[in-house]
Parts: C-alpha cells; sequence; structure tokens
C-alpha cells in the first residue's frame, strides 16, 4: 500500500465473554465507531485498511495485516487502536507488546466507554500504548497521526454528531460482517445500569439520508441481500419520521431487512406498523425485568405496572407484523428468586409473541464505580480491585454469581429453540458464509447444559 497508509485495528477476545463455545466465537460485532473514523480518514486522502481482531489472536491479526500488503516496516503513521470492551483489554495488551517488540511504530489508542476522559488508570494497563485519545475521537482522528500535534489534542464529549456514509470496504473481509448504520447518538432516560444514562439523545438520522446510506452499501455489498443494524443505544423513531421512511423505503424499491435496539415504552404498534412496511424484521427489546421492585431499583421506570402493560403491547404488536422479538433481561443488585420468578412468569405469558431472550447477571464497569449503591441493594461485589475493569457480583444472599448464570439461562431456555437461538443471530451476528449446518456441527462440541436455548433433540425427548 501507499505511503500515506493508515493501519486501525479494533482488538479482539482471547475468550469469548460467555460460554466459551465454537459458535459464540462466530460473533461478528462490526465496530462501526471505528469504521466511521476510518472513513473520516479517507476522504481526506489517506490509504485506509480497518482489521477486527475477533477470536484470533493477537499474531494471527498481525500476520493477516502483512499478509494484507501492509509492511508494518514502512509504516508512516501509529496504528490506531480501539478498545470497545474491558474484556478485550488482555488482547490489547498482547497485541501492543507484539508491535512495540518486533516493530518501530507507535499506537494511539482510544474507546470511549473503557477510557472515559481520563486516561490515567489505562495507562497503568497498557503502557506501550504512546497516546490514548479520552472520550470522542470524531474530531481529532487527523491530529492523532502526527506526534508533534499530540500536546494539542482536546478531549471530545459532547460532539455526538452521527457518521456518515461509513465506507464498509475499508475492513478486511468485510463481507462477512452485516453492515450498521448510525442513526443516533446517547440516550438520557438514567437508567442506574447504563453508561448513557446521562447523555442526551440526539435527533433521528433523516431518513432521505437513512435512505442514501443504505443503497451505497448495497452497492459496496453488490448484493441487497444484507440484514443492516440501526445502530442507536435508544431508537425513539416518531409517528411521521416512520411513515417517511415506510414512504422512501417503497419508493427505491428496497428490499433489505434491519434490526434495532429500543425500549419497551419506546415504541407503539402504530410505529411498529409503518417501520414493518419499511423492511424491520428484528427489535432488540430492553425490557430488562418483569419485577416491580427490580424495575424500580433499576430506574427503569417510574410507573412500572404501566411499563410491562406497554411491553405487553408492544411485542403482540410486533408478532402481528412478522417482527421478531429478542428480549434483554438484566439481573440486577437485589435480585431473588421470587423477582427472578416473576420476570420468568411474564416471559412465559408471553412466549408465542417472543423469538429469543438474552440474559446477563449485572456487571460493574470501571475502576472508579461506587459500590457502596449495590451494597446497599443487598449485591456484593465480587472483586473490588482495579485489574480488569470489570467486576462480578453476587446478587445477593440468596443468589451469588455462579447461580446467578444458571437462572439467567434457565430464563433464557424457558423460551428459546436452537431455531429462534440461529435466527437472531444469523440475521446479525454470525458470519454472512456461516450456516445452519456450520450451527449444528458447532452445538455438538458445546457444553449442553450451558446452552442458552433448547436443542431440537431435547425437544423430542421431552
Amino acid at each position: 500500500m501507499g505511503e500515506k497508509t493508515v493501519v486501525l485495528v479494533s482488538t479482539g477476545l482471547l475468550k469469548a465473554k460467555k460460554e466459551n463455545n465454537p459458535f459464540n466465537r462466530m460473533n461478528r460485532y462490526l465496530n462501526y465507531g471505528l469504521l466511521g473514523l476510518a472513513t473520516v480518514l479517507k476522504n481526506r486522502g489517506y490509504t485506509v485498511k480497518m482489521f477486527q481482531g475477533e477470536y484470533r489472536k493477537p499474531h494471527e491479526l498481525i500476520k493477516i495485516i502483512k499478509d494484507s500488503d501492509i509492511d508494518l516496516n514502512q509504516l508512516k503513521y501509529p496504528i490506531l487502536l480501539s478498545i470497545p470492551s474491558y474484556y478485550s483489554l488482555p488482547w490489547a495488551k498482547e497485541f501492543c507488546g507484539l508491535v512495540k517488540n518486533e516493530y518501530e511504530l507507535k499506537i494511539v489508542g482510544g474507546g470511549r466507554w473503557v477510557i472515559g476522559d481520563s486516561d490515567e488508570w489505562i495507562k497503568s494497563k497498557i503502557p506501550e500504548v504512546d497516546l490514548w485519545i479520552t472520550g470522542l475521537g470524531d474530531e481529532v482522528i487527523e491530529q492523532a497521526l502526527y506526534p508533534g500535534k499530540w500536546k494539542s489534542i482536546e478531549v471530545m464529549v459532547d460532539k455526538v454528531e452521527c457518521f456518515y456514509e461509513l465506507d464498509y470496504t475499508l475492513l478486511y473481509d468485510f463481507k462477512e460482517y452485516q453492515p450498521s448504520i448510525e442513526v443516533s447518538r446517547g440516550c438520557g432516560r438514567g437508567c442506574s445500569f447504563c453508561m448513557e444514562k446521562n447523555v442526551p439523545i440526539t435527533q433521528l438520522k433523516e431518513p432521505t439520508k437513512l435512505i442514501s446510506e443504505i443503497k451505497r452499501a448495497i452497492d459496496m455489498y453488490q448484493c441487497d441481500d444484507i440484514n443492516f443494524y440501526f445502530e442507536a443505544s435508544l431508537f425513539l423513531p416518531g409517528l411521521s419520521w416512520a411513515r417517511k421512511f415506510k414512504e422512501l423505503y417503497i419508493k427505491e424499491n428496497l428490499a433489505i431487512k434491519w434490526r434495532c435496539e429500543s425500549r419497551v415504552d419506546a415504541l407503539t404498534p402504530e410505529i411498529i406498523h409503518e417501520l414493518a412496511q419499511a423492511g424491520l424484521k428484528v427489535v432488540d427489546l430492553g425490557l430488562e425485568s418483569a419485577s416491580i421492585r427490580q424495575l424500580k431499583a433499576m430506574n427503569k421506570t417510574k410507573k412500572p405496572e404501566s411499563y410491562l402493560e406497554k411491553a405487553q403491547l408492544l411485542i403482540k404488536a410486533c408478532h402481528k407484523e412478522g417482527i421478531n422479538v429478542k428480549v434483554n433481561v438484566l439481573l440486577y443488585a437485589g435480585e431473588n428468586l421470587e423477582t427472578i420468578a416473576e420476570t420468568k412468569k411474564w416471559l412465559l405469558s408471553n412466549k408465542e409473541f417472543i423469538k429469543g431472550v438474552s440474559v446477563n447477571p449485572v456487571v460493574v464497569y470501571g475502576p472508579y464505580c461506587n459500590y457502596d449503591y449495590f451494597n446497599s441493594l443487598g449485591a456484593t461485589v465480587i472483586d473490588t480491585s482495579d485489574a480488569l475493569g470489570y467486576s462480578y457480583m453476587h446478587l445477593s444472599d440468596e443468589i451469588d454469581y455462579e447461580q446467578s448464570l444458571q437462572l439467567g439461562n434457565d430464563l433464557s431456555r424457558s423460551v428459546m429453540s436452537e431455531d429462534d437461538y440461529f435466527t437472531l443471530k444469523k440475521f446479525s451476528y454470525f458470519p454472512r458464509s456461516y450456516q445452519y449446518e456450520d450451527f449444528i456441527r458447532d452445538i455438538k462440541e458445546a457444553n449442553e447444559e450451558s446452552l442458552p436455548f433448547v436443542t431440537v433433540k431435547e425437544a423430542n425427548q421431552g
């Protein structure tokens, strides 16, 4: 590649976040934020190539970079490293060590949710990185390429415009990923567990711009057999927006399908009706709990009874329109067998309207967390050191961490089948080349007791 080549790397994982089975290692989560920065640099005249670590070993990714006609010994600019998760810190540490040992390269690191607005903690964990960019990198990414300009880089926290027209071709092996389009940023709903609880939501991207990005992605992939993820911490379209987007979708004769994430009280049946005619196929709904007590503890809603009524109306509306619903559940501090039973009862009573359930116990992220808050709810944080940047917790005297995993798995299995799980994962996260036959093969290598779904074999036996 040319003299102005810039290499961007999204860190991978040394092991799967959840059960380390073969199909979990197939997950492909597009780092659309880093791709947005890559697109910015490309539009400013640089030759750009982006790589995602996924579940490859760091040395394996370095080989892929070298095999992509990139001579690391001749790079003029620092490697730009994105750390999207605390779980990827061990991978990042190993990668940076290899780069520093084998090449005379500088490394610039970033990752808004891991680094925040202070780089003191992360510096102690990965000292091999020459510069950490705190906050957002949107406006300073080109400046980061030039060490002589580093001292004038300022923290960007308020700049919240969405990335526009991502260039997917900049990503290595991009056709294995389903495309993402950022449609808004922020949330600001105040949920106690959310990192964006105080970040105001931006206006939703205009339908005309969204349609333009979809058509551009179709041209890059050279097919319309792709599924989009409309990226937003809280997808919050109004009825007029939904109608306008539907009109343009139909006018342009589009056939693509898409997915979004929202709250159960942020969408209405009327909006769902419009969006169903505009390609919406999967909705990830942040229910979090069906326990009145736990919803209050999370600060999820001030009217939990009304919240659950809206949730039921919404999932029924989605089912009627042929939209698959995946319900997200969070086992929160203070949880006990009674509150989990309440959530399970709600899920079972609405099972016919739900395609899948994802359940996770709450995790404490960040080295400066207020542990006293969780203690006040009856939970006990297991490790309060800052070694990893995250800590698990015993949810209560009644439920320890290991039991929370088992209870979470039970909730998922009470609703989700093998086919349900594959349908949801294949839509957005499994490689586009990964087929059902591959999935069935990988199931055989997994620990059946830890699967978050009921297999066909189990169902037949039952």
